[in-house]
């Protein structure tokens, strides 16, 4: 655990579960050395065998049912005992019946101990493909490329909800966000207020994507604007030609339309063919400073405090999946995987902590993070189904009541069985 190993182990246990403790920890049995006279070679012998002619070995004659002591000088003792399987074969072993798979998934600090083998996934060989969310949700819900994905939370409700899905979720939530900070608007549009969105002409890259769908959760239920009450625009923010990732069929009352195939949200944000954008993406526009551009909540930190205060939700963007054939075939993958993210999750969250060297690029990381701890509790950055119900809640509510989800989806079918009762010391 880079360095000083004893100090940063300890300290992470604390985060772990206690059914991950020995994760990545190899427990394997040695095979012990048999010990055998000098200058007696044979397969599978090593090179500590001691003693000399004079020494006995123990073989038991099946046919006389019987033990009988005999010499080393008067039997070969290849043949008088079952050959040991050298280290180097066992090893060999071992990597053969490791499963290999892909990982797909953003470079997170909360992830980086499993991208840099520093914590394995019991019984596989790991591929870790560190890409961007956008990339990474259309190959899975694409083409299903990945063994094991990050995904868009709306997307795959959607596709469990459709019964189409190639993935099955862990809690893992390796992705979450206050959104209050997505939401971009023209300074001349007239638009002071969350309500003052109410007949706006508001972008979005997608309709489905999981900032989206929390924020119009948000403006509906923290400022009673509904989704019908908006002209949404859809299309690519910087390039274009993006539409959505999974199939989106018409929701009644709402005016959805794609943008022309040669335009992009920004573009039409600063030529003012819209009025807003709500995004998971800081447009170029705005990080560059242009004058017609700036966020609805200008103090966000403040506004999404008071949000969690009130609601107490940390808002949930993305999961892992596993593909369902891989699960089908090895049920005790889910499992696994699950232990190894929240083991990756401990040794970032003992790293925010560490006085010693600071482990991120922040002069007041301490405070911030001690700050943090004194709002939202120890553990800020949950995993597990139980620790973030609230908030799986919310998200399949906002998602069936802006027409996304045709049904509810219930929390049993988002995740593996096995997620639902994990095992403790």
């Amino acid at each position: 655990l880079r360095s000083f190993p004893r100090q940063r182990e300890s300290r992470a246990k604390a985060w772990v579960p206690a059914f991950a403790g020995t994760n990545g920890v190899n427990n394997k049995q040695q095979t012990p050395l048999i010990p055998a006279p000098a200058g007696i070679q044979g397969q599978g012998l090593g090179p500590r065998f001691r003693g000399d002619e004079r020494s006995k070995a123990t073989e038991f004659s099946a046919s006389q049912g019987k033990r009988k002591q005999v010499r080393f000088a008067d039997v070969d003792i290849c043949s008088a005992l079952p050959p040991i399987p050298s280290r180097r074969e066992t090893d060999q072993e071992t990597r053969m019946v490791e499963v290999p798979i892909t990982i797909a998934c953003g470079n997170y600090d909360r992830t980086r101990a499993i991208k840099d083998g520093r914590v394995k996934v019991e019984g596989c060989a790991v591929t870790y493909l560190p890409l961007y969310p956008e990339e990474i949700f259309f190959r899975a819900f694409r083409y299903q490329e990945f063994d094991v994905s990050e995904l868009s939370f709306s997307s795959y409700m959607r596709t469990i909800a459709a019964g189409t899905s190639a993935y099955v979720g862990i809690p893992a939530f390796v992705s979450r966000l206050f959104r209050h900070s997505g939401i971009y608007i023209r300074a001349d549009a007239g638009i002071g207020a969350p309500a003052e969105l109410r007949g706006k002409r508001v972008g979005l890259p997608e309709y489905q994507i999981t900032a989206v769908v929390w924020m119009r959760g948000m403006l509906q239920h923290e400022y009673g604007v509904k989704p019908t009450e908006i002209h949404w625009r859809s299309g690519g923010q910087e390039e274009p030609g993006r539409a959505e990732r999974t199939p989106l069929k018409p929701i009644a009352g709402l005016d959805l339309k794609p943008i022309g195939k040669e335009q992009t949200l920004v573009g039409m944000l600063r030529d003012g063919e819209l009025d807003a954008l709500f995004t998971a993406r800081a447009p170029s526009s705005f990080l560059r400073g242009e004058p017609h551009i700036k966020r609805l909540f200008p103090d966000t930190r403040q506004a999404e405090q008071a949000y969690y205060n009130k609601t107490r939700m940390f808002p949930l963007m993305h999961l892992i999946g596993i593909r369902n054939e891989l699960v089908q075939k090895y049920p005790w993958l889910p499992s696994s995987v699950y232990k190894a993210f929240c083991e990756a999750k401990a040794l970032a969250m003992t790293d925010l902590l560490d006085v010693n060297a600071l482990m991120v690029t922040l002069p007041w990381l301490i405070a911030e993070t001690e700050a943090t701890m004194a709002l939202m509790g120890k553990d800020f950055w949950p995993y597990g189904i139980a620790e973030n119900m609230r908030e799986i809640t919310a998200l399949t509510q906002y998602a069936h009541e802006q027409g996304l989800l045709e049904r509810k989806v219930a929390v049993e079918e988002l995740f593996h069985p096995s997620m639902f009762e994990i095992s403790k010391v």
